[in-house]
């Protein structure tokens, strides 16, 4: 029988997960806590050492503030799982406060598809229909028009890393590109020279009786409501309208909608994204999110990027083990990239850690396997 059908026959089994590693399941109480101790028969594979700790309870807080609170006051140890947004309120805690960069990429993702883009109306009639943003001038002049570093200061308060990228820094093959310059007297000429002008005189420039009025679609998480809104009067100057439109929509996967879902990433009903992703630290990660291949539901290149120059360096990067070959054409994919506006990098989360002084062997972890990822290291001095 299948786990499913396990546990059909014993709802008690999924309060009895098992585990593995140097800590092992005791008990499970959903949305309270979960208790672990010591598995006596792991070892660690370097020092040959035991797991140092008895066990450790995981508590579930409820929101960020709870578990600071509860830190403060010397309920928990250890906080986990907090953003940017924290980082502010945490500064006087000193070197308690562990912050670092992490592989999660906030960027705005244009809709490149030149027939799939937003289906929201009346958006759509007013623009006299099109896909915008497939034409390579509005994805260039949205990226001059974007002030990445007033959206650091201004809206991150500086938590966080500005992006010039989507491959991380800290990737083997990462290559530095030159930033876009917030320069919104270029970005205005960018348009005018690829045929978008105000024709009619309302502020927003047309191309082939097409107006530049964009879906800007997300989350609901105010800083991205924020951002977007900052960025859109910034937009405005140069004819650019953009629409915000925030909800529960844009991550429903391609099981689970159709092409009447608007504002989703699987069914390409959008102008342009903002969100994020954990940046892969292997090349190969990259041919999933921009070949042309690898379209919804065979793949994550949501924006359906079509750039036989760019595919050309993927196939290369996924045909070989040659590690020099994979560095080259990794370089030559970052630099098409930057060159065609592929999509505009923001910034890397700031990933944030509460640890108390009286834990020991506690080594922060960019990567998703988190910041316990040396969970049978830890100590706790009485």
């Amino acid at each position: 029988p299948t786990w499913l059908d396990a546990l059909a026959a014993d709802p008690t089994l999924e309060q009895q997960p098992v585990g593995t590693g140097p800590f092992k399941f005791e008990s499970r109480t959903e949305g309270v806590e979960t208790v672990m101790v010591r598995n006596d028969k792991w070892k660690n594979p370097y020092s040959g050492e035991g797991t140092k700790l008895d066990s450790i309870k995981y508590v579930v807080c409820g929101d960020p503030d709870t578990c600071i609170a509860k830190f403060r006051a010397g309920e928990l140890d250890i906080v986990t799982d907090l953003d940017g947004n924290s980082f502010a309120t945490t500064k006087d805690l000193g070197a308690q406060q562990k912050a670092q960069s992490v592989f999660t990429y906030e960027f705005f993702r244009p809709n490149h598809s030149a027939d799939d883009c937003s289906i929201l109306e009346p958006l759509k009639t007013t623009r006299g229909g099109g896909c915008p943003v497939s034409d390579p001038a509005i994805r260039k002049a949205i990226a001059q028009a974007t002030d990445k570093t007033a959206i650091w200061s201004r809206i991150l308060g500086e938590a966080g890393v500005i992006a010039s990228s989507s491959v991380t820094p800290d990737a083997w093959f990462f290559k530095e590109q030159n930033p876009v310059k917030f320069d919104l007297v270029a970005a205005k000429k960018t348009l005018t020279d690829a045929g978008w002008v105000d024709s009619d005189g309302d502020g927003i420039v047309e191309k082939d009786g097409v107006k530049a009025i964009l879906e800007f679609c997300t989350t609901m998480k105010a800083v991205r409501k924020s951002t977007i809104a900052y960025v859109a009067g910034d937009l405005a100057k140069i004819g650019i309208k953009a629409v915000y439109n925030g909800g529960g929509t844009i991550f429903a996967p391609w099981t689970e909608s159709d092409e009447t879902l608007s504002c989703n990433l699987s069914r390409g009903n959008f102008d342009v994204a903002l969100h994020a992703y954990s940046s892969g630290i292997e090349a190969v990660s990259l041919y999933g999110v921009y070949h042309s291949t690898k379209f919804q539901p065979d793949g994550q290149n949501d924006a359906k990027v079509n750039d036989p120059a760019l595919d050309a360096e993927l196939d290369i990067i996924k045909g070989t083990i040659d590690l020099d070959k994979i560095a080259a054409a990794a370089a030559k994919v970052q630099d098409i990239m930057a060159a065609t506006t592929v999509e505009i990098p923001l910034y890397y989360w700031m990933g944030i850690e509460l640890v108390s002084d009286k834990v020991g062997g506690f080594l922060s972890n960019p990567t998703q396997a988190g910041p316990l990822w040396n969970a049978g290291d830890l100590s706790l001095a009485n």
